[in-house]
């Protein structure tokens, strides 16, 4: 079963947190997306998705970060991140942190994602 979540690329390995697709929000019909969101598990809940002490002051958003949604109708993992993620070692973490090995992946760039 694919996994969904939200996550960020930091210090060479993807942290974040990940659910099987079913365990979250089907708002859009097919389309299901983790109910967390990126400021409230970074400022909120750092230790539980293993932000560094040292980040922990930092903007969210100055850390590359995406978004995993599954598109049931198209039995497809969408992953939307920072264009600085479009490369194989980055992609490789990211589908390993979210178990993906196998599953047919659409790797989309985001500017709601971008790095600031």
């Amino acid at each position: 079963m694919p996994n969904i979540g939200i996550f960020w690329y930091v210090q060479e390995r993807v942290i974040g947190r990940r659910l099987p697709f079913k365990n979250g929000e089907c708002g859009i019909p097919g389309l299901w997306d983790s109910p967390d969101n990126h400021v409230d598990f970074w400022e909120i809940y750092p230790a539980e998705i293993g932000v560094p002490v040292a980040l922990r002051q930092t903007d969210y958003q100055s850390v590359p970060r995406g978004r995993v949604i599954y598109d049931e109708r198209k039995r497809a993992t969408l992953i939307y991140m920072d264009k600085s993620l479009f490369d194989d070692v980055s992609k490789q973490r990211i589908r390993a942190f979210f178990q993906l090995e196998g599953q047919k992946i659409i790797w989309r760039c985001d500017p709601h994602y971008r790095v600031f």
